[in-house]
């Protein structure tokens, strides 16, 4: 396993090269063996990518020709020089050797964008982390994107507003940032003076597998959120954080993690959803335990989810609203 290094420039995107030979076929033959691979793959691209809070996405297998599989490994930069500073990697696992690579490369190798701009648009994102060095306790910073083009919120002491344009995860704003004048007590002041400094820098928007809401300079500085009321009406959930979704008249918490699909439900219930191994890079994602089932699908126009219980077919889910 090789170990990552990052350059002076936190906020580029990392990505690999990684040159294969001539491969043998892949081991794994049946259901049970996917499984166990995709999870020592998962295991091994977050510990090659050296990132702290690292989360890995599922991943993309190439023919058994090729012999590989390739994830998004995302997470803070270690090194105290980064400062906190969020990174996304891509990274290799050999399949016949368990070979991991994960090393950086130019910005603009990877191209993250957003499944669609509905999927933020009305939710209150509250703020778990502000440049790496998470939050006060018991304080509360906020972000809105309005569906008219306003983006408001609490910046941890006084309320702010303004104005945005958002393409496909590049973030821009059309007026200036406006705040209150209230006064606090100095430590909210300091945090608040470093989330406006953040947020009215911000270029780039992601919307994590973990549910959370990344907001990036091009200097690495970083907010992430986590919807504030992810399920309506409010319930003790199994899990505290995803991306609320409405089927119909159900309200669902989705979190995938890995190969894995977590969904929790309005009354309590938590299902967790092993990923059906495919050898198609395009195909959409299936995540299914025989009684329910979520698909994902990544691009395109219909690029969102849709769910299902017993044999019915999926259908689309729509980001949940919130009060």
């Amino acid at each position: 396993m090789s170990t990552p290094c990052f350059s002076p420039r936190p906020g580029r995107i990392a990505v690999l090269t990684l040159l294969v030979g001539m491969c043998r076929a892949s081991v794994a033959s049946t259901p049970q063996d996917w499984a166990a691979l995709d999870a020592r793959s998962a295991d091994a691209c977050a510990r090659a990518s050296g990132l702290l809070e690292a989360m890995v996405g599922a991943s993309t297998r190439f023919s058994d020709e090729a012999g590989i599989d390739v994830r998004v490994v995302t997470g803070i930069a270690p090194q105290p020089h980064m400062n906190g500073a969020a990174v996304t990697m891509l990274c290799a696992y050999d399949r016949r050797t368990g070979k991991t690579e994960a090393v950086e490369a130019p910005a603009g190798a990877v191209l993250t964008a957003l499944p669609s701009a509905p999927s933020i648009e009305g939710i209150v994102w509250r703020a778990e982390d502000v440049g790496g060095g998470g939050i006060i306790d018991r304080s509360r910073a906020t972000l809105t994107f309005g569906a008219d083009g306003r983006i408001s919120g609490s910046a941890s002491c006084n309320n702010y507003s303004g104005s945005y344009a958002l393409d496909q995860g590049t973030l821009s704003f059309t007026s200036a940032l406006v705040a209150t004048q209230k006064a606090c007590v100095p430590s909210l002041m300091d945090q608040e003076r470093r989330f406006l400094a953040i947020l009215g820098a911000a270029r780039q928007v992601e919307l994590l597998p973990t549910g959370a809401l990344l907001l990036s300079t091009p200097e690495g500085k970083s907010l992430r959120f986590f919807p504030e009321q992810p399920v309506k009406p409010a319930v003790a959930s199994p899990i505290k954080h995803g991306l609320p979704l409405q089927r119909g008249d159900e309200t669902l918490l989705v979190t995938v993690v890995g190969d894995t699909a977590k969904v929790a439900f309005a009354d309590g219930d938590l299902v967790e959803l092993p990923a059906i191994a495919s050898a198609d890079p395009a195909a959409p994602r299936t995540y299914t335990n025989g009684r329910m089932t979520l698909v994902q699908r990544l691009e395109g126009h219909d690029a969102g989810f849709s769910f299902a219980r017993g044999r019915m077919v999926p259908t689309r889910c729509r980001p949940a609203p919130v009060n």
